[in-house]
């Protein structure tokens, strides 16, 4: 299959690698979109391994140190997307998901079929070349404007010097078409950069997301297909970025490159690939102070987390790890591999009047019921208008990484319809709270498990009704202020009005939603809050 494919066309941001002795040979090397000509007749894997293996990754991810994955790479333009999280459903056994959108421009990883304004030496393209253009910029830079348009925030790979230029211009474009926000634009990579680029990013606020184990097998090549002059001024230059305040996020890239954050962090500090003595391009090193916020709150930022992960702060999920040193001198001076103990995903609570409280330990929710005996217990989750909300039975175990509201028994029916009446006599305070949300709905379409779509209320707004301080704001009673389309309005009320029949909107009927938004978190993504575990 892979011989035919060679004397025809590998497609284009794609080739088919010949043998050095017979170019006419393929060598069974399919670089980039030449993957396609395979990809077709690979076995589908099913859902059943699938959830097995995220099992199993998600176990492996926790003895290193990780506690959060983001993945932009599970859906595909022009495929369903009713089956990319089947996999996850039900599973609740390990990390963040989060969902943007990404494209890809200017070829893959170690230089050979990298984008550059020079041309490069590549063993793979068997001659001198300016790299692999893997997406059409035209159908990229209308992908791109229409995804930061609608919200998706918007992820770009890019690793020769020529594509991050193409992906910075791109970005400022579409700043001026749609904008100024908070959008968080982010480089997937950015390993080989023109000097000056290193201040665009910064003046751009375009995350850097960078793999540094990378390095340590481009070092060995580098110089050899780019040049000594251009690899010296132009590669993995995390701390020109950091100089010019551009907001640099670790990651890894696995299974590219090793998951494991600390390898990450000592190659920063460090940059000396396996038989070097030496540091390659010492100049580039970091202080163990950046790369610490490089592998924590700077990707949490990046991936919007973080008002919720990333520091050690009230409010925030307590991730930590526990690593065999007693001092941050020692840490920089030898700096461990492994970690004793991976600690995330701790049970919050959050009560009626404005406290919050985390658990470590196991617990019932019939635990919680005999310390607070006038109080029922919600998954944060859990709220939908037009159905009642599910109280949680004394069996009931409160799974890590979740959130539940823990209320007074007066204050809900557990028989009754959710409507903006039984939302607003939530409040904490002796006047309703607004329900307006600043002109931002608190609700959300999600599917339900019967293919349904439901209106959701957004966990973040509820908490904001349960910890309300008197303000003298007042709420209507009909839910128009909560509903900030017509289609909501038209659906909240076909909810909460006459049920002689179980009712959903049609997906078509919906013309207009508002995504997920937070503080904050003007462009929202797609997230899935799975189970953590401690190992």
């Amino acid at each position: 299959m892979v011989e035919g494919a060679a004397h025809g066309s590998s497609g284009n941001g794609g080739n088919c690698a010949r043998k050095l002795d017979l170019w006419t040979q393929p060598s069974g090397l399919l670089v980039d979109s030449a993957m396609k000509l395979i990809l077709a007749v690979i076995p589908e894997v099913s859902i059943h391994d699938r959830r097995d293996s995220l099992i199993r990754a998600g176990k492996y991810a926790l003895t290193r140190g990780v506690t959060t994955v983001i993945d932009f790479g599970r859906f595909f333009p022009g495929t369903s997307v009713d089956h990319i999280w089947q996999d996850f459903s039900g599973n609740g056994q390990i990390l963040d998901v989060m969902f943007g959108t990404i494209s890809v421009t200017g070829g893959m990883p170690g230089f050979e079929t990298a984008q550059a304004i020079l041309p490069v030496k590549s063993a793979i393209l068997l001659s001198d070349s300016y790299g692999l253009q893997v997406t059409d910029i035209n159908w990229l830079h209308n992908a791109t404007l229409h995804s930061d348009k609608f919200g998706l925030q918007v992820a770009i790979h890019a690793i020769g010097d020529k594509a991050n230029d193409m992906v910075l211009d791109m970005y400022n474009t579409v700043v001026s078409y749609n904008g100024m926000r908070d959008r968080r634009f982010r480089i997937e990579h950015a390993q080989h950069l023109v000097p000056g680029s290193t201040i665009r990013f910064g003046e751009q606020r375009i995350i850097a997301s960078v793999q540094p184990d990378h390095l340590l097998d481009d070092a060995n090549s580098a110089e050899r297909k780019i040049g000594t002059m251009r690899a010296q001024r132009g590669s993995y230059l995390f701390r020109s970025l950091i100089d010019s305040d551009a907001i640099l996020a670790f990651g890894s890239d696995w299974p590219v490159a090793d998951i494991n954050p600390l390898g990450a962090i000592k190659t920063a500090l460090y940059r000396v690939p396996p038989g070097w003595e030496n540091a390659w391009i010492p100049s580039e090193r970091m202080a163990l102070c950046d790369a610490l916020k490089a592998s924590t709150i700077s990707p949490a930022y990046a991936g919007f987390l973080d008002q919720e992960l990333g520091s050690l702060s009230a409010d925030k999920y307590a991730d930590f790890v526990v690593l065999p040193v007693d001092s941050w001198d020692q840490l920089a001076g030898d700096l461990p591999t492994t970690v004793l103990a991976t600690y995330g995903g701790l049970v919050k609570l959050i009560f009626w009047g404005g406290a919050t409280e985390f658990l470590a330990e196991k617990q019932l929710a019939g635990q919680l019921m005999f310390r607070f005996p006038d109080r029922i217990v919600c998954h944060a989750d859990s709220f939908y208008i037009g159905h009642p909300v599910p109280v949680l039975s004394i069996d009931d175990e409160l799974l890590p990484g979740q959130a539940y509201f823990v209320l007074p028994i007066d204050k809900l029916s557990c028989h009754d319809p959710l409507t903006a009446v039984s939302l607003a006599s939530l409040s904490s305070g002796r006047t309703k709270p607004s329900l307006a949300g600043n002109g931002e709905s608190p609700f959300e379409y999600v599917k339900g498990e019967d293919g349904r779509l439901l209106i959701k209320v957004l966990p973040e707004f509820i908490t904001k009704v349960i910890t309300s301080v008197e303000d003298g704001q007042t709420c209507g009673s009909d839910g128009g202020t909560l509903c900030t389309t017509p289609e909501l309005r038209k659906h909240y009320s076909q909810l909460v009005g006459p049920r002689d029949h179980p009712w959903s909107p049609k997906l078509e009927t919906i013309s207009e939603t508002r995504k997920r938004t937070s503080a904050g978190r003007l462009s929202p993504v797609r997230l899935l809050g799975l189970q953590r575990r401690s190992c």
